[in-house]
């Protein structure tokens, strides 16, 4: 009997310390969304859900992927909350039908631009303007697949497309380019935004900082 009480009150303290945890995640990833650190935000709020499956953390880590340019997991994130969430936030699908554009699907995203529209065209927000629009350019981007214009595109080298945010990139020379990069700092893990000057095929060197976001 002894042993079963303490096993529940053992189940109630890791109940408990869960929860705590998951809120302390939440109150940390949305202060990282608040301040635009999409990707840090996105990493909270994946280990709140590690914690406590909720469909806000969801949600929430959904937008910071988008909003970090991780539009495969955030895709994925937004069909699995389309079947139940919503009603909630009405605007998962038109989310999604954004991130299945970026990916090269097409007619996914003309059908989910057109279920977002027909179900919120009363409202005339930029959101049901834009789907309308977008169900047009769906359908030109598919016809455009299979007829290519001949364009070549190269991968720029792996130190300009790095795992955190490297963006703004832009002319400069005519053998070099100027880009954004927000890279953590080492010592404390403080992302902080800076400016790069890449001259091909050299290594980047550091051409000036701006402050601790």
């Amino acid at each position: 009997m002894k042993a079963c009480f303490l096993s529940i009150l053992l189940l109630m303290i890791l109940g408990t310390l869960s929860a705590q945890n998951y809120k302390d995640f939440m109150r940390a990833a949305d202060e990282s969304f608040a301040q635009q650190d999409y990707y840090r935000s996105a990493l909270l709020y994946k280990k709140a859900l590690s914690k406590t499956k909720t469909e806000e953390a969801a949600y929430k880590y959904a937008e910071s992927l988008r909003l970090s340019f991780e539009y495969e997991e955030a895709e994925k994130i937004y069909s699995r909350l389309l079947r139940d969430s919503v009603k909630r936030y009405p605007d998962i699908q038109y989310h999604l039908a954004e991130m299945q554009k970026i990916l090269g699907q097409y007619l996914k995203a003309q059908k989910n631009f057109r279920d977002y529209y027909e179900h919120n065209k009363e409202s005339n927000s930029f959101n049901s303007v834009k789907a309308r629009q977008e169900i047009i350019s769906c359908e030109k981007a598919f016809e455009m697949k299979f007829n290519p214009v001949g364009v070549q595109i190269e991968k720029l080298p792996e130190i300009l497309n790095s795992y955190y945010s490297d963006f703004a990139a832009t002319p400069y020379t005519e053998d070099s380019i100027l880009y954004s990069s927000m890279l953590p700092d080492t010592s404390n893990q403080i992302f902080t935004v800076k400016i790069y000057k890449h001259k091909m095929p050299d290594s980047s060197s550091v051409l000036d900082e701006n402050k601790v976001v």
